[in-house]
Order: structure tokens, then C-alpha cells, then sequence
């Protein structure tokens, strides 16, 4: 998923009241999940309300390092991946693909 996906996917999960919500909109996203992995991504969501991944039109940050590909330097939201779980979940490390030149690296 991009992380202008995740970010589309935090914004909306953050209003989401209940496990069950939450579910129905990953299913939305296509995602899914077993219902430990919900419950886990729900919860952390609610202590945190998604801060670690912060969006800015340069770019994006999870736990205020800035995401960019470590061989091309390449930030834009639509051209890396990852795992939404990973990100959203506070999950350390969280791993990521750049759509430019290949390259696989992980933050945290």
C-alpha cells in the first residue's frame, strides 16, 4: 500500500468507534485481517491517535524520521510502500519499497 494509502486509511480509522468498524473499513481498503490484528491496530490507535506517521506535502515521517529511499532519496508518498500494519501499528521496524529505483529499507 503507498503511504498516501495508509494515511487515507489512518484518517479514516481514527473515527472508526469499534473493532468492528475498523474491520469493515480495511475490508474497504481490500485488506484483511484476522481479528487479532484489528483488535491490536484499533487499540494502538486509540492510545496514540495515529501520530507516528506524520503526512506533509514534501513527504512523510513515521516517529519524526522522514521516509525517503536511502539509495535515490526518493519521498514521494506515492511511489514508496508498505505494510499499513507495520506503520500504523507501531511495529518497529517497519519495512518499505521504493517504486523509483527498487530499493527495500526498513525505519525504527
Amino acid at each position: 500500500m503507498t503511504l498516501t494509502d495508509i494515511h487515507e486509511l489512518l484518517r479514516q480509522a481514527l473515527s472508526c468507534p469499534d473493532t468492528k468498524s475498523l474491520t469493515d473499513l480495511l475490508d474497504e481498503f481490500g485488506e484483511d485481517c484476522d481479528d487479532e490484528t484489528v483488535r491490536i491496530l484499533f487499540s494502538h490507535l486509540k492510545q496514540t491517535g495515529g501520530k507516528e506517521l506524520a503526512y506533509h506535502e514534501e513527504g512523510c515521517e513515521l516517529s519524526g524520521q522522514k521516509i525517503a529511499c536511502p539509495d535515490c532519496h526518493n519521498a514521494n508518498a506515492d511511489k514508496l510502500l508498505s505494510s499499513f500494519f507495520e506503520v500504523l501499528s507501531g511495529e518497529k521496524p517497519a519495512h518499505f519499497g521504493c517504486c523509483e529505483c527498487g530499493t527495500q529499507f526498513t525505519i525504527g
